[in-house]
């Protein structure tokens, strides 16, 4: 009996360790993610985009306008899970309405950077790069900065500033880099979505 009760308690022993490793590893790591795109309208911006089917994006337009710094320019947030990785904020500079008067793109990622700073550690800060892709978009621009989050993993943040008819969209998208590893597959993709309803 007393020899069952061992057998059992190393047991129930080795598959909590089992459980402890795979649970600290999808903390440090974060989750994986879906590589299928669905398409998000968001009728009172009028855009729409394409983003994994497995996020969860919201119009924080209406929210936005409380801020003084970039935020006042956060149109849309989201990724998996509330404060999940991985995780998006896109934000609009419209030139025609006076809410900014001209644009210089690395102003904006460098303004990006300066939001991501107050909150996290930033441990490298690539230069900015100019890519070009083959769609709808004039220009794109990238900025990658690699950061520690506040659960101590490595996140890898890309920023996209992109050029759609003279508005203007910076796209941060913040993953672990094994994540990463999924999301550079459709990452160009979800740049070049972003499409007015009207």
């Amino acid at each position: 009996m007393k020899r069952n009760r061992i057998v059992f308690l190393i047991v129930v022993l080795f598959f909590g360790a089992i459980y402890l490793v795979y649970s600290v590893n999808q903390s440090l790591t974060g989750r994986s993610i879906s590589t299928t795109l669905s398409t998000y309208s968001f009728e009172e911006i009028g855009i729409s985009l394409l983003m994994p089917d497995d996020w969860s994006l919201f119009d924080t337009s209406n929210d936005s306008a409380n801020y003084d710094d970039i935020e006042k320019f956060l149109i849309i947030e989201g990724g998996y899970g509330m404060g999940g990785l991985p995780w998006v904020k896109i934000y609009q500079f419209i030139t025609d309405y006076g809410e900014i008067e001209s644009i210089d793109t690395h102003s904006l990622l460098d303004m990006d950077v300066q939001r991501i700073q107050q909150q996290y550690q930033i441990l490298t800060l690539d230069e900015n790069e100019d890519i070009q892709l083959n769609g709808n978009i004039s220009f794109e621009y990238l900025k990658k900065i690699t950061i520690l989050d506040r659960k101590d993993r490595l996140v890898l943040c890309k920023d996209w500033v992109v050029d759609r008819d003279n508005n203007y969209f910076l796209i941060s998208i913040c993953a672990t880099y094994p994540q990463w590893a999924e999301l550079d597959q459709v990452s160009p993709e979800i740049i070049d979505s972003i499409t007015y309803l009207h």
